[in-house]
């Protein structure tokens, strides 16, 4: 699934969509805030669920199946008013409050099987924390007071101004 949705994500549907779709869906999506996009994908994958589910039983779960499928469920579409009105039914479902904590869990596992932090997030998704060092960068010293350690140089400074 993240194969297919990956292209979804990164292009904002605008690889997926044709142009007329992928502006109104950008209208939408600017007016509605990031959460539309998830919103968007949930109506797509609800509204051809019977396909999905038909190429899933047909192929006896081939994936290769079921990954065609799920990848041309964009090319499908052509009325964005349509998939619009079916991704407002799931407002209360998906609200930037779950995707933010959806985000915050799978991070900390992301983190963790990465090697970027020491111990596995614990179970209300919070990452544990970590010992910070701080690295003590020595500070360069000014030029000037090696300058004026020399008198003559001072008098060569004085004499310029």
């Amino acid at each position: 699934m993240s194969m297919i949705t990956i292209n979804w994500l990164l292009t904002i549907f605008a690889t997926a969509f044709p142009m007329k779709v992928v502006l109104r869906l950008w209208d939408f999506l600017f007016i509605e805030g990031g959460v539309t996009v998830f919103r968007f994908i949930m109506a797509m994958l609800k509204m051809r669920e019977p396909d999905i589910l038909l190429a899933s039983q047909i192929s006896d779960h081939s994936s290769a199946d079921i990954f065609n499928a799920i990848a041309q469920i964009p090319s499908t579409i052509t009325d964005p008013n349509g998939l619009i009105d079916y991704s407002l039914t799931f407002e209360d479902s998906i609200t930037p409050q779950t995707i933010a904590s959806l985000r915050k869990k799978y991070q900390g596992q992301l983190m963790a099987d990465s090697g970027m932090i020491f111990e596995a997030p614990t179970m209300d998704g919070n990452l544990p924390k970590q010992k910070m060092t701080k690295r003590h960068i020595p500070r360069s010293k000014s030029f000037l007071p090696n300058i004026f350690k020399n008198s003559d140089a001072l008098i060569l400074v004085c004499f310029i101004q």
